[in-house]
């Protein structure tokens, strides 16, 4: 509550927003082309695919996780038309 006040009070165009972490939802996330997404999530390493991966939750079974690999996400397959200009 804090926060939203605070963000309130700065006379700028600050959404918020919190949902279940799936890929669809990201994708439909960076349709809208927001200026800063700040993703909490999960991620590892997946050695047999060498490639680092961010965990969002399944949208197929329930309770299962996701990989979102770093090469997918900066691919058209996710980011779409966004204005994307780096990962950090």
């Amino acid at each position: 509550d804090d926060l939203i006040k605070m963000l309130q009070g700065t006379n700028k165009g600050v959404g918020f927003r919190m949902e279940s972490a799936t890929i669809d939802s990201l994708q439909n996330l960076l349709m809208i082309k927001p200026k800063v997404v700040h993703l909490s999530c999960h991620g590892e390493f997946d050695r047999v695919e060498d490639n680092y991966y961010l965990a969002f939750e399944s949208q197929k079974v329930m309770g299962m996780m996701e990989k979102l690999s770093m090469s997918r996400l900066k691919s058209k397959d996710i980011l779409q038309n966004s204005l994307w200009s780096e990962l950090v």
